[in-house]
This record gives C-alpha cells, structure tokens and sequence, in this order.
C-alpha cells in the first residue's frame, strides 16, 4: 500500500506491538474493573501499580506510532499501523466468532 521494505516492515512490527499493548492494557485493567468479583478486592497498591502500568502501556503505544524509519507522512504511517492493528483483531474476533458458532 505504497510503503517501500523499510516502511512495511515497521509497519507490521509496530502493529505487532501495538497489539500486545491492548493485551497489556487488559491485563492491567482487570483488577480495576473486576473489583472483589473474582476474590478479595485488590489493595491500593496493586490499585495504584495498575494505573501506573496501564499509564506506560498506553504511552508506549502512542509514541509506537511515531516512525523511526523515513517515511512520506507520519500521520499516514499512523494511519497504517491502526488499520493493520484494526484487521488483526477484527480477523482475530472473526476466528472466535465462528469457532464459538461450531461448539454450539
């Protein structure tokens, strides 16, 4: 899609990596949200290592869209890795979907 070896390599690395931080960012979220469903509710320090946690994580992504390579556009780049982020998942749920449809 118009990205020279250089350009589509970081594309899919970044969007790899983009990926395990929505993974990370759910592991972090977990205590927060789950509360005292799943067993004794966290403490404030566990409380307090999920924000920080999840704060990192979602930093690293944002900066994952800024490019280390020379490209055209650094908002197309960005543009990119969403799109390639938003396939991945969208084929992912797909897979789950239809897997779930057959054990029914």
């Amino acid at each position: 899609v118009g990205a020279r070896a250089q350009e589509a390599f970081q594309v899919l690395a970044t969007a790899g990596n983009v990926g395990y931080g929505i993974n990370y960012l759910m592991m972090f979220a977990l205590p927060l949200a789950a509360g005292a469903r799943f067993g004794a509710r966290p403490g404030l320090l566990v409380q307090l290592g999920c924000v920080a946690g999840g704060a990192v994580t979602l930093l690293s992504m944002l900066l994952a869209l800024i490019p280390i390579v020379d490209v055209a556009d650094a908002t197309v780049f960005a543009l990119k890795v969403g799109a390639t982020v938003l396939a991945f998942n969208l084929l992912g749920a797909f897979l789950y979907w239809r897997a779930w449809r057959k054990l029914r």
